[in-house]
């Protein structure tokens, strides 16, 4: 029985391709291999840079390849090495050296050429070049696969009349206030004000009432004055961050009279204007508004006795007054 050592080379490269091919998965259409079946270091090196931009590897086989009969033997190579194509420097038929190529569906291309191994550099880079144009255009990319958009689960909206769109200013505010009026000396002040703000307007502006009494002075003579006031108010609001900012604007009917011992009572009319800041926590409310009144009607300057010998009463014509108020705030009146 011959020895393995004693088998030619065609036949001992014929067992190990045919235990390869026994043990090699099949074949995919996407190989990113190239199977090089000569051993020419100038020629794999130019084919690696050749077909490395299209993902390729470049394999040399340990048997090398040396005639176009090979054909056979290269076909099985691809197989194993799951190979784009095998190329390799060959003999024709006629004797000729020429450059033979496999692809992977097996078909052969034999291009003559004029030079032998081992190959220059320059002449490698040619050889390259046309198995680079053998290969053909590299295959189209795939598409990648559709993105599924995650499903969003929104959560149940809370029913409006539990979610408060912004920090917008009361609905219905009812306030006491505590302060001071200087006109031209501080005298205390207490009072209390109610005020409606118009949903159509976004609350943005409302209207109310207020009451408010404590001392004053004459404007002419300095006497001490009781003063009763009933107010309307135009109230310009606005929340910005936790406070709702209010101005004020409106006339005021003002009960004077004077102390005990005087007969005579007067009505005064004034323009009021005042500024606020007020916070909100929960229901309750806490502010401080300041501003002034003008009194058009006010006798300033020598004032003239009345006819029974009594000094008129009189207001200052301007008068300065602040409040630090308390509240509670009621939600919207209902359209029924």
């Amino acid at each position: 029985m011959p020895r393995i050592a004693d088998i030619a080379p065609r036949a001992r490269r014929a067992i190990v391709v045919v235990v390869a091919c026994a043990l090699a998965r099949p074949a995919r259409a996407d190989g990113d291999r190239l199977v090089l079946g000569s051993h020419d270091p100038a020629l794999a090196s130019a084919l690696s840079v050749a077909v490395s931009p299209r993902g390729l590897s470049v394999v040399e086989l340990p048997e090398p390849l040396a005639r176009a009969a090979d054909v056979a033997d290269a076909r099985r190579e691809a197989a194993v090495h799951d190979a784009v194509g095998v190329v390799w420097l060959c003999d024709d038929d006629a004797g000729a050296h020429a450059l033979c190529f496999c692809d992977g569906a097996g078909r052969l291309s034999v291009k003559p050429i004029s030079v032998t191994s081992p190959l220059a550099p320059p002449d490698a880079a040619a050889l390259a070049l046309s198995v680079k144009m053998m290969l053909g255009p590299p295959p189209a990319p795939r598409a990648p696969p559709p993105v599924i958009a995650p499903t969003i689960v929104q959560p149940p909206l809370a029913p409006l009349a539990d979610v408060e769109a912004r920090p917008a200013p009361p609905a219905l505010a009812v306030e006491v206030g505590a302060g001071a009026r200087v006109a031209p000396r501080a005298t205390p002040r207490l009072g209390i004000e109610g005020v409606l703000a118009l949903e159509a307007l976004d609350r943005a502006l409302g209207l109310g009432l207020g009451m408010t009494a404590g001392p004053s002075f004459e404007g002419g003579y300095g006497r001490a004055l009781d003063d009763l006031t009933f107010s309307f108010v135009a109230r310009g609001q606005r929340g910005l961050g936790p406070l709702v900012w209010q101005l004020d604007l409106g006339p005021s009917a003002h009960l004077v009279s004077a102390d005990a011992g005087a007969a005579e009572r007067r009505t005064e009319i004034s323009l009021d204007a005042r500024v606020g800041a007020v916070w909100r926590f929960g229901r309750a409310l806490l502010g401080l508004r300041a501003g002034g009144f003008y009194v058009p009607t006010a006798e300033t300057g020598a004032i003239p006795l009345s006819g029974a010998g009594t000094i008129p009463l009189t207001l200052p014509r301007w008068n300065a007054q602040a409040l630090l108020t308390f509240g509670l705030t009621f939600p919207a009146l209902s359209a029924n």
